[in-house]
């Protein structure tokens, strides 16, 4: 048996009398948060708190007093101290370290209740104020056969079911209804498919209606910010002009090179579309068109992406790019998720941030708040409750999550539906009112607070598909933020 011996009660509080800290917690069982990750590498371990965003790096041998926190081991700073042997190098050590980390709420007295402090974040989230984004799946129908198409079903080629004006006009207006905040501005209008493009006639009915309605002032001085997600094989001169002509901003997908791209994004012949949406890139840029390119984020073309951003940033003069990764059922999530490629996703993740010129998303606007030691759960930009979403059939919903659904509420309903009954319903989705994930999960202030596209795989006791991204950012970003403090 160790020998243990118990320390004086003065040489260690001589060590530490200015740490009130300490002595406050002085024989009580002290544990670490439970939203605090600990990570270990070449001899170092770093501590995240996401709840504030703190961060702390210790050498492995200065961290070792406290290695029975990390294995959920309750000791108190008496129980510490007292295999220290009175050197006071160790104990004077020990106690700044102990300061720091209750200072920081790594280190809690196992009777805290951090319940509190989660409910007060998210009070935040639980209220909407108006519509911010107005959503509109315009058609199922495409012109490709993606393979890993994420609305979890093989669109049809056929453009017949498409959003019609009448409901499109309709959303508008109810987008449009003044809540109790009234302020005005600009707000984004979104158009996705299937492919939109393959709907071109009903698009430019909506532009134009939008149009009209800022130029009569129909909604007062309210405008709309007009997107359009599209696989960039049908856009053309014609297209294009009138794309320029209405100050529409391009999405344009793209996964890669031509191997990376072609290899799941093909026409309904089987041909691979890259040439086609190189082409239109390029077109569109000629004209002064501002694209963000996206790229569908799998096993395929992870580790050549950081080359991929920097051609098309300098062959088209490209500065956004988006990453949206693959989900879906298991079969899905084993044949392209990158969840089992942690190692080198986290290399591409840091690349891809070394990058010059660029705005990367999500990683840039994460990394961004992560090194800027804000609590990043605290200015999360969930557009849950703000959203409002239009499906062919005058559908609609506040989340995409309802396009899976066969009796997502119609649109001559919905008005007196928000944000009461829906919103309450999807609300109780989210990951911050997912019991799994705000009680337990130490990553609930550095993801982005769940979905419900997410959630609903683990309805099914599926894997969350997003969990194994954020864990990598998040290990990436610790050990980043380290190599700069450490370059400084």
């Amino acid at each position: 048996m160790q020998n243990i011996r118990v320390l004086d009660n003065n040489t260690f509080q001589s060590a530490c009398h200015d740490l009130p800290a300490i002595l406050e917690v002085w024989n009580r069982n002290l544990s670490f948060s439970r939203f605090v990750s600990v990570f270990t590498r070449n001899g170092t371990t770093a501590l995240y708190n996401s709840l504030n965003g703190g961060i702390l790096y210790y050498l492995n041998s200065a961290f070792e007093p406290f290695r029975s926190f990390a294995d959920n081991i309750l000791i108190s700073p008496m129980q510490m101290a007292s295999k220290m042997d009175n050197d006071p190098i160790r104990l004077t050590s020990m106690a700044n370290a102990l300061n720091e980390m209750l200072e920081l709420s790594f280190l809690i007295p196992t009777d805290t209740n951090e319940d509190t402090v989660v409910e007060k974040l998210r009070a935040a989230f639980q209220k909407p104020s108006r519509f911010e984004n107005l959503t509109v799946y315009l058609t199922s129908g495409c012109n490709l056969s993606c393979d890993y198409c994420q609305l979890h079903t093989k669109p049809n080629k056929s453009a017949a079911n498409s959003v019609d004006l009448d409901s499109f006009k309709q959303a508008v207006h109810v987008f449009f209804t003044p809540s109790e905040n009234t302020q005005s501005g600009r707000r984004k209008l979104q158009i996705f498919g299937g492919e939109p493009l393959v709907a071109w006639a009903r698009l430019v009915e909506m532009v134009e209606y939008i149009k009209h309605c800022e130029n009569t002032g129909k909604y007062g001085d309210e405008q709309l910010y007009i997107s359009i997600n599209t696989n960039g094989v049908l856009l053309n001169d014609e297209r294009l002009e009138f794309i320029k002509q209405n100050n529409i901003f391009l999405s344009i997908s793209l996964d890669g090179g031509k191997e990376e791209h072609d290899h799941h994004r093909k026409d309904w012949s089987g041909r691979g579309t890259y040439q086609s949406v190189i082409d239109n890139i390029h077109r569109a840029r000629e004209k002064d068109i501002d694209v963000t390119v996206l790229s569908v984020l799998g096993a395929h073309n992870l580790s050549t992406l950081p080359e991929f951003i920097e051609s098309i940033r300098d062959s088209c003069g490209i500065t956004n790019f988006g990453l949206n990764p693959i989900f879906g059922n298991q079969e899905w999530q084993n044949n392209f998720s990158v969840s089992k490629q942690k190692k080198l996703l986290m290399s591409v993740i840091d690349n891809i941030l070394d990058i010059k010129g660029v705005a990367v998303r999500p990683f840039y606007d994460q990394w961004n708040e992560f090194s800027s030691g804000k609590p990043m759960l605290a200015s999360q930009e969930c557009i849950l409750g703000t959203r409002m979403v239009l499906f062919p059939g005058g559908r609609v919903a506040p989340c995409v999550d309802y396009a899976f659904r066969e009796n997502t509420t119609q649109l001559a309903s919905f008005e007196s539906l928000y944000p009461s009954s829906v919103w309450k319903e999807v609300v109780t989705k989210w990951s911050l009112s997912d019991p799994q994930c705000y009680t337990s999960c130490p990553l609930i202030g550095f993801c982005d607070g769940g979905c419900p596209v997410n959630v609903q795989f683990t309805e099914k006791k599926q894997e969350r598909p997003f969990c194994n991204l954020s864990w990598a950012l998040l290990e990436s970003f610790i050990w980043r933020m380290h190599r700069i403090v450490t370059t400084r």
